[in-house]
């Protein structure tokens, strides 16, 4: 977490310049910088989607309850919680050394906690 929100890489190897991972070809490399293309003609040592961000996580939960009162009417109550936990699950976004929003993560995975109720008579 940094002053300007989450990131999956550390600020230092972040061009502080325009944002990307690499200097542009044919200059002097920023002071930290960790990442750089590949020369033409050759293969760049790191996997696509090499970089992981945060563990995802959420739990839905659902409570019910069911109460008689003849043998042909009764009530169910009903409460359903998507995200129960409300647990933030950032999402990593772009991972493209050569673009300006490298290593930013700007977007949830999951929503926010959504509760819902129901009321169900039957007769």
């Amino acid at each position: 977490m940094t002053g300007n929100g989450p990131m999956m890489i550390t600020q230092s190897a972040i061009n502080p310049a325009d944002g990307t991972g690499v200097n542009s070809p044919g200059t002097v490399p920023f002071q930290g910088q960790v990442f750089y293309n590949p020369t033409a003609g050759t293969l760049g040592g790191l996997q696509r989607r090499m970089f992981n961000g945060p563990w995802t996580m959420s739990l839905d939960a659902s409570l019910n309850k069911a109460i008689k009162f003849s043998e042909a009417k009764s009530i169910e109550l009903r409460m359903d919680a998507i995200n129960a936990m409300n647990h933030a699950t950032f999402y990593s976004g772009d991972q493209n050394i050569n673009t300006t929003t490298f290593g930013v993560i700007s977007s949830m995975f999951y929503n926010p906690r959504v509760l819902q109720f129901g009321l169900h008579y039957r007769f």
